[in-house]
């Protein structure tokens, strides 16, 4: 994605297709059904009957013989924004236009001082084509202090005929990530393991039990340090977007009494006597507070633990393992497995 710095205004242009956008056309009489209404035609721009995408209404050039006294489309309004959003222009034009030589120009003011800004020359990106005509479009970063949109108009740098069609004004929307869950399989009595669908570059953030985390990368959270039979709700957003919510609600499970004795705590990953290179830890029948620290040694080789995961030493594939817990005030509970094999 390019990004042009142009005054107070921050121009967009993406390469691909439009996200999730508002319907709402801001731009008045856009697709030209209402005749060449409040639309101001410029010399050897001409207004169509027929002829748009769908055989609709539209505008046209015509040959014209100044070297630069340009066609121009333009419409003047007072189109309400919201300071801080991005919208999202688009229109359908005829295939062999060169976009190069289609500019677009647009005129904002604040809502501080009424000040008046204008951009001019801004380039369209082409999104996809139909038939004899493609669609083009340009994303508008405006800063928080815009106000409202004053003109928005086009200029054909082309000595020959081009046609216009469907011009929209949107207000751009950021999806939600989407299918946020609790992988069933990794819910204990103190962790969780969140996951979602992560898209390329995006950066997460993950809110749960009082606390924000950062995901740069990857497309699941371990969580820990929470406590038995608790509900919890987890919120996620792409960082820059925190109105995108998406959200789950989630109970641990129980802390367990056997009818004659209490339980004592155990790794829960271990089954068989066996366990995994890599594992979300798992402590269960543990009461008190939560977990603040956990260590664990392989036949005395210190193992990794980093977010939730443990990840055992690779020269080691069978022995002791151990488990220290450390829970908030300090209380310590050593597991110890005298015999376990790695998977």
């Amino acid at each position: 994605m390019k990004q042009f710095k142009i005054g107070l205004f921050t121009l967009l242009v993406g390469l691909f297709g439009l996200l999730t956008v508002n319907a709402q056309n801001l731009i008045p009489n856009g697709n030209f059904e209402e005749g060449q209404g409040n639309w101001n035609l410029g010399r050897d721009v001409l207004f169509k009957q027929s002829g748009g995408r769908n055989d609709s209404k539209c505008v046209a050039t015509k040959d014209y013989l100044g070297a630069y006294n340009y066609p121009r489309l333009s419409q003047k309004f007072d189109i309400a924004l919201e300071g801080g959003k991005t919208y999202v222009v688009s229109m359908w034009v005829s295939n062999k236009t060169d976009l190069s030589l289609l500019k677009g120009s647009f005129s904002i003011k604040t809502n501080e001082d009424e000040s008046l800004y204008g951009y001019n020359t801004l380039v369209f990106e082409e999104v996809e084509t139909d038939g004899n005509w493609k669609k083009v479009k340009i994303e508008l970063a405006f800063p928080e202090s815009a106000a409202k949109m004053t003109q928005f108009g086009l200029t054909f740098s082309k000595m020959e005929d081009i046609w216009v069609d469907d011009i929209k004004m949107v207000k751009k929307e950021n999806p939600a990530p989407k299918n946020f869950k609790v992988v069933d399989d990794k819910l204990s009595q103190r962790g969780a393991l969140l996951s979602w669908d992560a898209k390329q570059g995006k950066v997460y953030k993950v809110m749960v039990n009082n606390k924000t985390y950062t995901v740069n990368a990857g497309n699941m959270l371990a969580v820990t340090d929470l406590s038995p039979n608790t509900e919890y709700t987890a919120s996620i957003y792409a960082d820059g977007t925190p109105d995108a919510k998406s959200s789950v609600t989630f109970k641990t499970k129980n802390y367990i009494k056997d009818n004659e004795e209490e339980r004592v705590p155990f790794l829960a990953n271990i089954v068989d006597g066996k366990i995994d290179g890599k594992f979300l830890y798992a402590i269960e029948d543990l009461t008190g507070n939560e977990i603040e620290d956990i260590k664990v040694t392989f036949n005395d080789s210190p193992a990794t633990v980093e977010g939730g995961y443990v990840t055992l030493p690779n020269n080691v594939n069978e022995g002791k393992l151990v488990v220290e817990v450390t829970q908030k005030g300090g209380e310590k509970t050593v597991l110890t497995y005298n015999s376990i094999t790695k998977k």
